[in-house]
């Protein structure tokens, strides 16, 4: 076991989950993953108030993760990792995220909500990779976002539709949205490297564009986005198969985050199964409609979102707060 800086910042976003409890059984490790990643999350602090902010992960082949949590550089901590046989990322012996076939993208989440420092959390992270410029970020998008506001504790959530022209310029427009909001915005961005500004936000896109994790930093209202690229040719994506990945959801002003496992079949039907933050866990029927587009529909519309070019990841957005009961869904293929 490495030395850890600031140890007791362990369970923080900044390190893409964690359960931070022990771990069902003997984990074994096959492989590991390299490079820097880029990374956005939400995370509602020990003291209920909902935060966003971007961070970077250094992972090396020795099987050393390092966290900069103030993007200055220099590591906050440096932990030691692996990634199991199911393609889970471990930390230090605790299963962190899922991890992506090709090891381009990270999925994760937080279920301790007594964790030191650290609280509720969902996030996603991307591969750094060099060359990766603004013509990668072109074509049309779904964004599902998970926000809060840091002074009031509201939650929020929402699904756009973005455009944008491989150059500079993003244009979206609000689909659903959690409070009632409406509008659209012609937002300006810039790609160095991988790294992605949208003024006010700032993230990460992998390297073929087809995924982009972004956060608003909150002042006060901060948020958590993951944009999609929508299937432009007449090929629909695949969402037949197993999925494995993490939820947030806000219900009457009480959050909950779970580790969700989702089975599709070509009929349309599937299975939800969660493992919650407060111990309880469920498994339920949906019944989705998956569009030429990659845009998808769960039970009727209750949750929305984009399934990716090449299948292997999933969001969902609820953005429905008449039942109290808003929240965010991401999963990576698993089979």
């Amino acid at each position: 076991m490495r030395t850890v800086v600031h140890r007791v910042a362990i369970c923080s976003a900044a390190i893409l989950i964690a359960a931070c409890s022990n771990p069902s059984g003997p984990i074994t490790i096959v492989q590991q993953i390299n490079g820097t990643y880029g990374a956005a999350a939400l995370e509602e602090t020990d003291l209920g108030v909902p935060v966003a902010a971007p961070f970077r992960s250094g992972f090396s082949a020795s099987g050393v993760v390092s966290v900069d949590r103030d993007l200055d550089g220099t590591p906050d901590e440096e932990l030691d990792y692996g990634v199991d046989g199911e393609g889970t990322l471990v930390v230090d012996g605790v299963p962190v995220a899922e991890v992506s076939a090709d090891g381009q993208l990270l999925i994760g989440g937080n279920l301790n909500p007594h964790a030191p420092n650290s609280g509720l959390t969902i996030g996603a992270a991307a591969k750094v990779v060099r060359g990766t410029g603004s013509f990668a970020f072109s074509g049309g998008y779904i964004l599902c976002g998970l926000g809060g506001n840091s002074s009031t504790g509201q939650y929020f959530t929402q699904r756009r539709l973005g455009t944008a022209d491989g150059i500079d310029r993003l244009l979206t427009g609000i689909l659903a949205h959690s409070e009632g909001t409406t509008g659209s915005a012609a937002l300006t961005f810039s790609v160095l490297d991988g790294d992605v500004a949208v003024d006010p936000y700032v993230g990460t896109m992998t390297f073929d564009g087809r995924t982009v994790v972004l956060s608003r930093p909150s002042n006060p209202d901060g948020e958590f986005v993951i944009a999609i690229r929508k299937t432009a040719g007449f090929v629909q994506p695949s969402f037949v198969g197993r999925f494995a990945g993490y939820s947030f959801r806000n219900d009457s002003g009480v959050s909950r985050t779970s580790r969700v496992t989702l089975e599709a079949a070509a009929n349309g039907t599937g299975t939800l199964s969660e493992q919650r933050s407060d111990g309880s866990g469920s498994s339920r029927a949906i019944q989705f409609a998956l569009h030429l587009d990659g845009t998808i529909d769960v039970d009727s519309g209750a949750e929305s979102g984009i399934v990716s070019e090449d299948g292997r990841v999933v969001a969902l957005v609820d953005t429905d707060r008449s039942d109290g009961d808003i929240g965010l869904l991401i999963a990576l293929r698993r089979g």
